[in-house]
C-alpha cells in the first residue's frame, strides 16, 4: 500500500497553511530524512521525515522544501530531488524525475539538486542577500547537511557565512504540529485503514496463539499480515511480551516462550501511508483468563471505559491521566494491591504509580506518538490513544488494553471499537 498517495491538492493545502504563518523576510527549510546506516554499505528501511512527507508526500530520502517569503520575484516554494543516475539505479532503483515529483506534491518548481543553474546552492545565496533574513529550519539543535552537486554543505556553516546574525535561525517544527495535531479526513482515512489492517492481524494471532510458541513466532504472523496488505513496516517495534515480560512497558527483545497459564501482551499497529494504528490487547496464553487474570482485565476494561467517558473537546492529557490515574487506584484497592494508608500519605508520586507508570492517552498521526503537547486542550480532529494498564511484577504479568480515539464535537469515536476486548470474546474466538 506504500505506492498509494494522498491527493496532491493535500500537500498543497498543508504548505499554504504553514506559509501564512511565516513572518514576512523569512525562509523556511525542511529537509528529507537520509538514509540511515544499518551496518557496512547497507541501510534501514527508509521513513520519511513526517514534517516533509506532510509538505511535500515525497517518500525520497536526499530532498529539500524551501520556503521563500523575502522576494517577489522568487518562487514561494521550491523543491530540490536528487537526479536521476541510469547507473546507481541498477543497484537501488529508479528515482522520482522532476514530473513525477510535481504531480505528488503539486509544486511548480522542482529542480535537480546538481542542475547548475537552479542549484539549491545559488538560490540561497540570493535570499540571503538580506543579511537580517528571518531562517526557519526543522529542529534548529539539528543543522542538515544539504547537497550541492557532488559536495555535501553544512547548514550552519553556511550561514555563519551569509548571515549576520545566527539568532535569527528558529525551529519551524512548531508552526508545521499546529496544523498536524487536527486531522483531515484523507488522514483520517489512512488512519482507520491502518487499524483495520492492524485488526486483522489481531485476529490472526487469536487462532495461534498457544503454549509452546515463542514470541517471534506471533511477531511474524502479524509481520505476515501486514505484508499481506502492502504494508512492509510496523509503526513501531512491536512488543510481544509474554509472562512477566507484560510487565515490562517498552519490552522489544520477543524471544521468550509462550507458557501454560500465563497471559501474553500484544502492543503493535499497522503505518499505513505513514500513519500509525497503536493498539494494545492481552490474551490468555492457554485461551482461558485465570480468574486473577480476569479480576486484573476487568479493573484496566473498567478504567478505558472510564478514560473514554471523559475524553471530549477542552480537556488535556495531563487531565485524561490524572483521572484515569485516580481512578485506577481505587481498583487497585479493591485488588488489594494498595491500602487505604499508602494512598492516603503518598507523598510526591501517587500511589497508583507503582502500578500503572504510564499515562493514559499521547496523540496519534504520522508518528505513533504524534505532535501535540499535554496541556493542549483537545478538539475536533484530534486523534488520541486511550491505554491504562496495571503491571504486577510480583504476579508476573501485566495487562494493558489500548484503543485509538478521535476526537469529536460530542466527544469521541473509538476507532478500534470493533476489535475484540470483552475477555469473554477473547476466550470465544482463541477456542473456536
Amino acid at each position: 500500500m506504500d505506492f498509494l498517495q494522498f491527493p496532491p491538492t493535500f500537500f498543497k493545502n498543508n504548505r499554504q497553511k504553514i506559509f501564512e504563518l511565516l513572518p514576512e523576510n523569512s525562509i523556511a527549510i525542511i529537509a528529507a530524512n537520509k538514509k540511515c546506516i544499518r551496518n557496512g554499505d547497507m541501510t534501514f528501511y527508509y521513513r520519511q521525515n513526517s514534517n516533509f512527507f506532510y509538505l511535500t508526500g515525497i517518500n525520497q530520502a536526499g530532498c529539500i522544501l524551501i520556503f521563500n517569503k523575502t522576494y517577489d520575484f522568487l518562487p514561494q516554494e521550491v523543491l530540490f530531488i536528487p537526479k536521476p543516475d541510469k547507473n546507481k539505479e541498477i543497484w537501488t532503483g529508479k528515482l522520482l524525475t522532476s514530473d513525477q515529483a510535481q504531480r505528488i506534491s503539486a509544486i511548480d518548481q522542482v529542480h535537480y539538486i546538481d542542475n547548475e543553474q537552479n542549484s539549491i546552492y545559488n538560490l540561497l545565496k540570493k535570499l540571503t542577500l538580506k543579511k537580517n533574513v528571518l531562517f526557519y529550519i526543522e529542529n534548529e539543535k539539528d543543522y542538515q547537511d544539504f547537497f550541492v552537486g557532488q559536495a555535501t554543505v553544512n547548514f550552519k556553516d553556511f550561514i555563519k557565512q551569509n548571515v549576520e546574525n545566527e539568532s535569527f535561525i528558529i525551529d519551524i517544527s512548531p508552526l508545521i504540529a499546529k496544523y498536524r495535531q487536527v486531522k483531515t479526513s484523507e488522514e483520517i482515512l489512512a488512519i482507520r485503514k491502518s487499524i483495520d489492517i492492524t485488526a486483522k492481524a489481531f485476529l490472526r494471532v487469536l487462532k495461534i496463539v498457544k503454549p509452546g510458541l515463542y514470541e517471534y513466532n506471533i511477531q511474524a504472523e502479524i509481520t505476515h499480515e501486514f505484508l499481506s496488505h502492502g504494508i512492509f513496516s510496523h509503526a513501531y517495534y512491536p512488543i510481544i511480551a509474554a509472562g512477566i515480560n507484560s510487565t515490562i512497558l517498552h519490552y522489544w527483545q520477543n524471544n521468550s516462550v509462550l507458557n501454560n497459564g500465563d497471559i501474553l501482551l500484544l502492543d503493535f499497529g499497522a503505518e499505513f501511508m505513514n500513519y500509525a494504528a497503536d493498539l494494545s490487547r492481552t490474551i490468555p496464553i492457554n485461551g482461558k483468563f485465570s480468574s486473577r487474570q480476569r479480576q486484573v482485565y476487568l479493573s484496566v476494561l473498567k478504567a478505558q471505559r472510564y478514560a473514554k467517558s471523559i475524553i471530549k473537546p477542552g480537556i488535556t492529557i495531563n487531565e485524561i491521566n490524572e483521572k484515569t490515574g485516580a481512578f485506577v487506584e481505587n481498583e487497585l484497592l479493591e485488588l488489594g494491591l494498595l491500602t487505604s494508608d499508602e494512598v492516603k500519605y503518598a507523598t510526591s508520586t501517587p500511589a497508583y504509580k507503582r502500578y500503572f507508570m504510564h499515562g493514559t492517552s499521547h496523540f496519534l498521526g504520522l508518528d505513533v506518538h504524534d505532535v501535540g503537547t499535554k496541556d493542549t486542550p483537545l478538539k475536533p480532529g484530534h486523534v488520541i490513544t486511550c491505554e491504562p494498564g496495571i503491571y504486577i511484577p510480583d504476579e508476573g504479568f501485566g495487562i494493558r488494553l489500548e484503543n485509538d480515539l478521535l476526537i469529536t464535537d460530542e466527544g469521541n469515536i473509538d476507532l478500534m471499537e470493533n476489535i475484540p476486548i470483552e475477555p469473554e470474546e477473547i476466550e470465544s474466538l482463541m477456542n473456536s
